[in-house]
């Protein structure tokens, strides 16, 4: 995280300066209780304790830098717009916005006297009249307030009467009744590892045609469906995220079937984890009361998931993405699947989130059409990126096999990629606020196949390297097999073992 923020929000009643906004997903963010304290880019004012939707600060900076902006409205239903704005522009009803709705470039508003005084000495509203002619402005329709949150059902934890609510209903009566031959695919979110579950959906319907197979999707969960099958079903297969809320009955099966092996800490073992807020304020690994099976790479991928559950029962070697990333390696056609041009080497950018991905204008600008750059998050959330620069997220296994090498800071990709013995050049910008704090399993300056930078000049002097290099890089050639051996060799059959351990176990 940069010491500099990108947003800083200033607080207009007298409060003190705590974790209020800590669940916001932009994370380089401060909370400030003055403007002269603002020392960000971007400036919002809010009293304290404002309910903010936690992806808005992100969004509306987003927002703000696609349009060049200065200033950008969120909660304006329609589609994005970039105007210059005038007061006739807008209904009736927002001529007058909330001021917590707004997000302003600090420069500019500085040298805006009569909009600043205003601002800053803490109004309730946010006059867009009082905006000149040749302002900036960028509307997003997306809510700034977060909506209060419905109580999850749990029909196990479900009190009194079992008919209080249809999904508790829905589970009383499958509990009493046999289990089925039935296979249920409950992945709560949607990250970059989970992305080759399905293949193992398809593997299984070969290997087994008989076994009925249902996937919970987020349109499902919490529903009657939902209750009805987690109550039915021989086998639940999940992801390590799983939230604890599973009433696993006597007789089933869990198997933890998308893992991706982090390099940053994380679970019991992540300082982290204890400064969320006290709803989040459980280990991201320990959510759920017992896995029966796991599957892990290598022992490294087990020590990690032992070491941040202590929950494993039983670890199945294999990997499903990267017996998808390794069969995808082998296609000759690949980069023709891909669209990708075979004259130009393909360098793929991971990234922990879209927060910790530097700006990558600068390597466009560079190396322009001698490269082709692809960029994709642990979390498959939006990077900033440009034009010619696509964000990938789906058929991930194969634009990692296709790729010639890896640009990375703390991604979990990193460990699937280590498998191909293809360079992975490391960028730790914020080694100091991210790394020293919160540990990693595994020493990245000593360990990756690669050099390991720092900003992006030296980044773009790393993959120039490369490029005249020959395809050699800093550090590969003496660690490329050590790091392989950490990341697991892909067994190729991960779907059979899998389902031959949960059989045997069930």
């Amino acid at each position: 995280m940069s010491s500099i923020p990108d947003v800083s929000i200033v607080l207009t009643k007298p409060a003190e300066v705590d974790g209020s906004f800590v669940d916001q997903t932009l994370r380089n963010l401060e909370v400030v209780d003055s403007f002269d304290q603002a020392k960000g880019a971007w400036v919002m004012f809010a009293p304290a304790f404002f309910p903010y939707e936690r992806h808005i600060v992100k969004n509306l900076l987003l927002a703000a830098e696609s349009a060049n902006a200065d200033v950008v409205i969120g909660g304006i239903k329609g589609p994005w717009v970039a105007t210059r704005v005038a007061a006739d522009e807008f209904s009736d009803s927002t001529t007058e916005i909330p001021a917590t709705h707004v997000l302003i470039r600090k420069s500019w508003l500085v040298s805006q006297d009569a909009v600043c005084a205003d601002v800053v000495r803490g109004a309730e509203v946010f006059r867009v009249e009082s905006l000149p002619q040749e302002a900036r402005v960028m509307t997003i329709p997306q809510d700034v307030v977060a909506k209060p949150r419905k109580k999850a059902a749990n029909p196990k934890a479900a009190k009194g009467s079992p008919f209080q609510n249809l999904p508790a209903m829905g589970y009383f009566i499958a509990k009493y009744l046999p289990l089925k031959n039935e296979v249920l695919f409950d992945v709560e979110g949607d990250r970059a590892v989970d992305s080759a579950l399905p293949d193992l959906a398809c593997d299984w319907k070969l290997l087994n045609p008989g076994i009925k197979q249902k996937w919970i999707t987020p349109k499902l969960r919490n529903t009657w469906t939902h209750a009805w099958h987690l109550g039915r079903a021989k086998y639940l297969v999940t992801n390590e995220v799983f939230l604890n809320r599973i009433p696993k009955r006597e007789g089933q099966m869990m198997a933890v079937a998308g893992v991706g092996i982090p390099v940053l800490r994380t679970g019991r073992d992540n300082p982290d984890w204890v400064l969320q807020p006290t709803s989040e304020r459980r280990p991201a690994w320990s959510q759920v009361g017992r896995w029966d099976l796991v599957l892990a790479a290598s022992p490294f991928a087990e020590q990690v998931l032992r070491s941040s559950t202590a929950y494993v029962s039983e670890v199945v070697s294999g990997t499903i993405f990267g017996d998808a990333m390794m069969k995808a390696s082998a296609t000759t056609s690949l980069k023709s699947e891909l669209s990708i041009d075979s004259s130009r080497p393909l360098v793929v950018c991971a990234f922990f989130t879209s927060q910790s991905a530097p700006d990558l204008t600068k390597l466009e600008q560079v190396f322009g059409d001698r490269v082709q750059f692809v960029g994709v998050t642990d979390d498959c959330s939006t990077l900033r990126l440009p034009e010619s620069i696509a964000q990938v997220a789906t058929d991930l296994p194969k634009w990692l096999a296709a790729a010639d090498v890896m640009i990375t800071d703390w991604s979990a990709l990193a460990m699937e990629f280590g498998r191909l013995q293809r360079p992975i050049i490391v960028i730790e910008p914020n080694r100091i606020d991210v790394v020293r704090r919160r540990g990693t399993y595994l020493d990245v300056h000593s360990q990756f196949p690669g050099p390991v930078v720092e900003d992006l000049d030296a980044l773009i002097a790393a993959v120039s390297s490369w490029l005249d290099g020959e395809g050699s890089v800093a550090n590969y050639a003496e660690r490329r097999e050590s790091f392989t051996e950490l990341c697991g060799v892909s067994t190729g059959n991960a779907a059979q073992r899998l389902w031959d351990a949960m059989v045997k176990q069930s």
